[in-house]
């Protein structure tokens, strides 16, 4: 079996001391889920660092926002598993009403 980094490891990819303890204990119970040469192969990869990237506007905020391909009007923000939405970018907007509180959510994901 292979368990995912995207959910025991780092941002980075990373097989952290969490993934390596789940991937014991399926062997441990289900040796024959577990390929016996995975965890000799598996390697966290070497980070470096860019210094500094210098970026350029090509497009405006106003035309951003006219490019989305869909909308949702909700009162509860919808997450990206609920959009089935496995990569990019989620835009959530709200438009404030003079003299009235705005509730910030949680919006986790």
């Amino acid at each position: 079996a292979v368990v995912s980094t995207q959910s025991t490891g780092s941002e980075a990819g990373d097989m952290t001391y969490k993934y390596q303890v789940l991937q014991n204990t399926i062997g441990k119970y289900r040796s024959h889920l577990v390929h016996p040469s995975f965890a000799a192969e598996a390697k966290n990869s070497t980070k470096k660092s860019y210094g500094w990237v210098d970026l350029t506007e090509v497009l405006d905020f106003g035309r951003l926002k006219s490019l989305a391909t869909c909308h949702h009007e909700k009162t509860k923000p919808k997450t990206f598993s609920q959009l089935k939405q496995d990569f990019g970018f989620v835009l959530y907007e709200i438009n404030e009403v003079q003299g009235s509180e705005m509730d910030v959510l949680k919006i986790t994901d």
